[in-house]
């Protein structure tokens, strides 16, 4: 895999281009009043020794700075402040010169002599207009700013219409220079996939594109740019696309806000038949002001054959449900072990309903990605590391406390979003592909990461080599009753335990249990560790963008609407269909506490890792695979493909045995020798503003 992709970053001149307007601006917002004056200035406009702006942009001869000349119809706007910043005069300057790096620039207005600073922006936007920004370190004067994140491919320059400068005076007659706003990615390409190319992304996890807001103008200091809560022009964005056409040995640059990559960047290659390739660097990279970032000749491959991607299952052309098994922890010499266990994890997976009946809708892909070293790093159980493993996405937990279990998540959103050819191919964004990372490490752990955009990060290590684990047995109290205002408890009776059998399983049904349940599916847990009560901001997460946790209810009122599946229970229709219907019905307990959560049946993945999700559980599954597979369908539609199975309960003759004969705590007395799969933590929520 290719690690480094950058060369050395010389220190160059970024153009800035030209965009015309003639229109005056209305008030500024926020009690900014502007002032214009009906009386002709001139001023003279010049480039600032860091190699400036304009359209007419070249390298020099030795190429390692930009040389930049002002173009005929170039405009400027400039802003004179007074009155303690809370009025301006305003003026617009134009020039009739080109071919030179000084012009003279001519106005049908002027600014009052008598104002306190003076801030010139190019090109003079029809949104280019003030405003105040409250900021932690108090008001700032700012200016609307943007970026476009599409930009035209132009052989030796970049796309006229995306430069941007300013320029700082005291005095509305003093000469300005302008400085560059943004920064400048050049690069070159060979191969002969090269004139079928019809775009190149540059993918970030930073804003680096779009609408934002600038400030600390003044002479001398560097600006500040801050992202803006709504949109003015166009939406802030993480990636910039080149449109081609394009040709080999010819230089092309990419426009961007300066900023600080920390995860890196990749640049996707597409071409005309949508298909895909990509370059990527995980090492942090700075895009700066004014300066140029060289990555020198870039080799494209054919695009649609990435060595380090397999395509375990391809769904339906277009939108559709997508699920990308990622490596941590395998060297360079383990790749077709991780591809072992990731095959062997999605049999086991999409062997199980409604993933079984529904498989066709999926894209799978098992991607590869090499460590230095096997393994996940120990913790102290608090996520600070004490011993250290050099793996690729930073994987850590502790020796016996899993909630701490965490990676490096940027690096797995940049990676995947490098790498996955439904994104790479524009079919789904990263918040609607569920990652699980397979990690080689023999401990015990699993846990899922879920944002309130979609998005999913589950992590399963390859637990005692694949070896069998005895399930936790179903808690020997619980609730009373459903009655919400019940506070007592229960003991649960070993006929009840019997009826519902315990699981032996492995690996693969923690990640059924975490990628599966947590991370598609969206549900919580349904077991509870001791007598405590639900607080009510516990189901916050249910009113999210993408809703999590649709599996529990809050509140079981007749008239509650987050009562989702009582219309199901003892409804004529599934029992006549099933008998094993009947098993839904209204249990408390759920989501790590006895009080105050419902669940739908007694006992289903989200409790003990069977493959058996509940019948709530299907339903919420398959109408997020038809939701994002962009396809509609109907309760009746749903229930005929459905299939009621519980392996251990209805004795499938391919399901892992259950534990028939239990002692008093549950487990099969002949499987007293296996280890036990203790409660791991609930997911960790992140919300994503």
């Amino acid at each position: 895999m290719k690690r480094n992709l950058f060369s050395v970053v010389f220190l160059a001149a970024l153009a800035l281009a030209a965009v015309s307007c003639n229109r005056e601006e209305p008030d500024g917002p926020d009690g900014l009043k502007a002032l214009y004056l009906e009386q002709p200035s001139t001023v003279q406009a010049s480039l600032d020794n860091e190699s400036d702006t304009k359209t007419d942009f070249q390298m020099n001869a030795a190429g390692t700075f930009g040389q930049i000349l002002w173009t005929s119809g170039d405009s400027f706007r400039m802003f004179g402040f007074f009155n303690n910043g809370s009025q301006y005069y305003t003026a617009l300057y134009t020039t009739t010169a080109s071919g030179s790096s000084s012009a003279t620039f001519t106005s049908s207005s002027s600014i009052s002599p008598t104002v306190d600073d003076c801030y010139s922006l190019y090109p003079a936007f029809t949104y280019t207009q003030p405003v105040i920004l409250s900021t932690d370190s108090g008001t700032l004067l700012g200016f609307y700013l943007s970026i476009p994140a599409t930009q035209q491919a132009t052989a030796g320059k970049p796309d006229p219409n995306t430069h941007r400068s300013f320029a700082w005076s005291k005095t509305p007659t003093q000469a300005v220079k302008f400085k560059n706003l943004t920064a400048l990615v050049k690069f070159r390409l060979s191969g002969e996939s090269v004139s079928n190319l019809a775009s190149i992304i540059l993918q970030t996890g930073s804003l680096v594109a779009g609408d934002c807001c600038i400030t600390h103008l003044e002479n001398g200091q560097e600006p500040k740019f801050w992202q803006l809560s709504g949109s003015f022009n166009e939406p802030a964005s993480t990636s910039v696309t080149l449109k081609g056409p394009f040709q080999t040995d010819t230089d092309y640059y990419i426009a961007t806000y300066p900023e600080v990559l920390s995860s890196g960047m990749t640049l996707v290659f597409k071409d005309k038949d949508n298909n895909t390739s990509s370059k990527t660097t995980y090492n942090s990279v700075s895009l700066k002001r004014s300066q140029i970032l060289d990555l020198g000749t870039l080799a494209v491959t054919e695009p649609g054959k990435d060595p380090d991607v397999v395509t375990w299952h391809k769904g339906p052309a277009g939108k559709a449900p997508t699920l990308c098994v990622i490596a941590d922890g395998f060297t360079a010499t383990q790749q077709n072990l991780f591809v072992t266990l990731a095959s062997s994890a999605m049999q086991t997976f999409f062997d199980t309903e409604p993933f079984k009946t529904y498989k066709e809708y999926f894209n799978v892909y098992l991607i590869k990605a090499v460590s230095n070293q096997s393994g996940g790093s120990i913790t102290d159980g608090n996520g600070h590391i004490i011993t250290k493993v050099d793996n690729f996405f930073g994987t850590a937990w502790g020796e016996d406390s899993y909630n701490d279990m965490a990676c490096n998540e940027e690096k797995v959103k940049n990676f995947v979003s490098a790498k996955c050819p439904a994104i790479l191919a524009g079919n789904n964004t990263i918040d609607e592909v569920t990652v699980i990372i397979i990690v080689n490490d023999h401990r015990y752990g699993g846990i899922c990461h879920v944002y309130s955009s979609g998005m999913a990060i589950a992590l399963v290590p390859y637990t005692y080599g694949g070896s069998q684990m005895a399930s936790s047995p179903y808690p020997e109290t619980e609730a009373a009753s459903v009655n919400a205002t019940s506070p007592n408890t229960r003991t649960v009776t070993q006929a009840e335990i019997k009826e519902m059998g315990t699981y032996v399983g492995d690996w693969r049904n923690t990640l059924l249990h975490e990628g599966g349940g947590h991370g598609f599916g969206r549900f919580k847990d349904e077991y509870w560790y001791g007598p405590t009560t639900a607080p009510a901001d516990y189901f916050d997460s249910q009113t999210w963008p993408v809703p999590y946790g649709l599996n529990l209810s809050g509140d079981i009122s007749a008239s509650s609407s987050r009562y989702f599946w009582k219309e199901y229970i003892n409804n004529p229709t599934l029992l006549a269909k099933d008998s094993r219907y009947g098993r839904i019905g209204t249990f408390q307990g759920g989501g790590v506490f006895m009080f105050g959560a419902w669940r739908s049946e007694r006992i289903s993945c989200m409790i003990d890792n069977r493959q058996y999700f509940s019948f709530w559980q299907r339903y919420l599954i398959v109408d997020r695979i038809m939701k994002l597979a962009g396809q509609s369908y109907t309760f009746d539609t749903f229930l005929a493909k459905d299939t009621c199975y519980d392996p251990v309960r209805d004795g499938a003759s391919n399901a892992p045995a259950a534990r028939s004969a239990t002692d008093a705590s549950g487990r099969q007395d002949n499987q007293d020798d296996l280890p036990l799969m203790p409660l791991l933590p609930p997911p960790v929520l992140h919300i994503v503003e």
